[in-house]
């Protein structure tokens, strides 16, 4: 069906800028530019649109989520405000109460942060989640995702003993109850998973919401969140999903294939590179390198500033690392490895330098996530080996209290560096890692253009010199993001030929004070010219 939207101003993320009308056919852009030329493609069968002035921008692209992780968290127990230990106690309990939880079955909680707490900022441990109850077993994860506490309970029903050893990459401390990095693989093993049903309708169900704030493409690592070492559910139940024309964004699937063996028997089944449909593709392979700042659990080259006995925690040898990279890089894929500390952003820029060198090939897009804590030298190497920073912004939210306690001034002064990531011409893409933080993108152009917390703190900003202007901002969370998933020849501009992936905003985001910019709601999304969102009230 063709559709004709006219009377609006169209941010396009190519030339012309600014249009007015914006003609659709098949899915696709076929016109884009002033009333006077759509008004040529119309007939009886048209549908029009009076866009009566509003703002059109392309749909948000999330480079890097869990869509799995953000549709369990949202029926989970929440506990992003708790203030204390006492406070995560006593919110799980109301939630056990709440939710009728019969005596033996599992209590999941996410989202507490220790820095937020008053007054104490020490973990929450097994002896208090054991105060809640000893016949539920009880795993609450810390906001970051990158480490847990459980109950004894817990701990009884995984098989863990005091003798347990962690794997490489993780720890455990079995008094206290925590888990960090690879070590928690040892409780989600045993956690129930949801039926297929219930699985389809949450996935769905957080499609939605991600359309309802304007996010037409989801960059997911969700493959192996189910069962790390059976992957086929997660891929089976998408592409059900997309034969059933369930899909209202478009996913590129992050493959988390921790093991060599995983990936290699990924690679004889033929997933590479596989693109079902327009609406799902398979795309790079997914590797952890390292934990979370607030964690501590990052890997740095150098001992924590607030904490000298510790510089965090690598999850591969290096040898491994090399040879998963190395595999996966032969099979014609991109790889995307998840690196916070400078000592892991090292780490993975060493191996990607040495499997280029023996093994050039243009256009490889290989990534590293989230690029946080960084310096010139390391900001050089991303460009020279033209690696893609697949960054998140709305992390200052948080960060920018925690990361020069964490690190250091100088280390801190260069990090979050996404505007010096630009000037040396490093490719930049911009997502939010849900659940850790919400998929709102304006919560997440805010924070890229103000670096600033959600309260306005600090008022000049965070190290300001690295903020992004708004046109940047919104082009590499769009076009930028399409990049990195070899998308950009059809995704992320508002231009012929392009896929008619495009939200309604109701206010200009261009044009109005940036603080202004978390208030900004979707009024209508589309995605290949079907509306999947429209905004009511």
């Amino acid at each position: 069906m063709r559709s004709i939207y006219y009377n609006g101003k169209i941010y396009t993320n190519d030339s012309p800028e600014i249009a007015t009308s914006m003609v659709v056919d098949d899915g696709k852009i076929i016109y884009i530019g002033d009333e006077f030329g759509a008004f040529w493609y119309n007939n009886e069968h048209t549908w029009l649109l009076d866009l009566s002035g509003e703002v059109v921008i392309p749909g948000f692209n999330d480079s890097h989520l869990h869509l799995y992780g953000l549709s369990m968290i949202r029926k989970q127990l929440k506990l992003h405000t708790a203030t204390s230990i006492k406070d995560v106690i006593d919110k799980t309990k109301t939630y056990i109460e709440q939710e009728s939880i019969a005596s033996g079955n599992w209590v999941i909680g996410r989202g507490w942060n220790q820095d937020l707490f008053d007054g104490h900022h020490g973990f929450p441990t097994k002896q208090d989640l054991d105060s809640i109850s000893t016949t539920h077993p009880i795993v609450l994860t810390r906001v970051c995702g990158h480490i847990m506490v459980v109950n004894s309970k817990a701990l009884e029903a995984c098989n863990i003993k005091e003798v347990t050893k962690a794997p490489f990459g993780g720890e455990l401390d079995f008094e206290k109850g925590l888990l960090t990095e690879k070590a928690l693989g040892l409780i989600y093993q045993y956690i129930p998973d949801p039926d297929d049903e219930t699985l389809e309708s949450m996935l769905t169900d957080t499609m939605n919401y991600a359309n309802s704030f304007g996010v037409t493409t989801l960059q997911i690592d969700d493959l192996s969140h189910l069962n790390q070492s059976d992957y086929h559910r997660m891929l089976n139940l998408y592409q059900k999903l997309d034969q059933e024309g369930k899909l209202t964004t478009r996913l590129v699937l992050q493959c988390l294939l921790p093991r060599i063996e995983l990936l290699d028997q990924f690679i004889k089944e033929g997933y590479p590179n596989q693109v079902y449909s327009p609406y799902l593709k398979v795309g790079p392979l997914k590797l952890l390198t390292d934990g979370t700042l607030g964690a501590r659990t990052a890997a740095m080259r150098n001992p924590y500033h607030d904490d000298p006995s510790t510089k965090g925690l690598l999850t591969y040898p290096k040898e491994e690392l090399l040879a998963l990279v190395t595999k996966a890089h032969l099979a014609n894929m991109s790889v995307a490895m998840h690196a916070i500390g400078d000592k892991a952003i090292e780490e993975c820029l060493d191996v990607y330098e040495e499997v280029l060198t023996k093994h050039p090939r243009k256009d490889h897009r290989h990534a590293i996530i989230h690029c946080q804590i960084t310096d010139d030298v390391l900001l050089n190497r991303f460009k020279t080996l033209h690696v893609t920073a697949i960054v998140q912004p709305i992390f200052l939210d948080y960060d920018l209290h925690i990361v020069t306690s964490r690190v250091g001034e100088t280390l801190a002064s260069t990090s979050y560096a996404f505007q010096s990531m630009l000037n040396k011409g490093v490719h930049l893409a911009i997502g939010t890692d849900a659940p850790i933080e919400d998929i709102d993108p304006f919560a997440n152009l805010y924070a890229s253009i103000t670096r600033k917390d959600k309260c306005g703190i600090p008022e000049e900003g965070f190290y300001p010199s690295e903020r992004l202007s708004v046109k940047d901002a919104l082009y590499y969370y769009t076009a930028g993001c399409a990049y990195s998933s070899f998308d950009e020849h059809h995704l992320g501009k508002l231009k012929v030929g392009y896929h008619a992936d495009f939200v309604v905003i109701d206010q200009d985001i261009f044009t109005i004070d940036p603080d202004m910019i978390p208030n900004t709601k979707a009024l209508l999304t589309f995605v290949g010219g079907k509306k999947v969102y429209e905004r009511r009230g």
